[in-house]
């Protein structure tokens, strides 16, 4: 029998909602190569790009693994010293951080609906990250 096929992102083996699919390399400094579960970049990649991304993303998202503390203190630390203007750190108990201003050391804990000044008129509806219990 052949072997089971594995993903691409190892997340997926431990948690079935998390992203799955090529994740891509980002350079927040010289060494400092990252790969955010998701960020918004407001800038043109060429098609024909290779290797890591060189330009900073104005917003990052981590969905919190189970490793809270690199996730949460330590990519925090790095995005902010790379010019990141914010950063969302998703909680699989139901919550968004979103962390902004100077050195993103703003925190704001977000239940409901999740607003950025970076997205005019987008609206996440938080719950609507989880499946519901019924």
């Amino acid at each position: 029998a052949a072997p089971p096929a594995r993903s691409p992102n190892p997340r997926s083996a431990r948690d079935p909602r998390a992203p799955t699919g090529p994740r891509l390399d980002v350079r927040f400094a010289p060494g400092r190569i990252l790969q955010p579960d998701a960020f918004v970049l407001f800038a043109r990649i060429p098609a024909q790009h290779e290797g890591p991304i060189e330009e900073v993303p104005a917003l990052c998202i981590e969905v919190l693994s189970t490793n809270r503390a690199h996730d949460r203190v330590t990519k925090r630390y790095i995005y902010a010293e790379a010019g990141v203007q914010e950063l969302w750190t998703v909680e699989p108990a139901g919550l968004v951080e979103r962390w902004s201003g100077d050195g993103l050391s703003r925190s704001e804990t977000i239940r409901d609906v999740l607003r950025s000044p970076l997205l005019p008129g987008f609206d996440l509806a938080v719950p609507t990250l989880w499946p519901s219990e019924e």
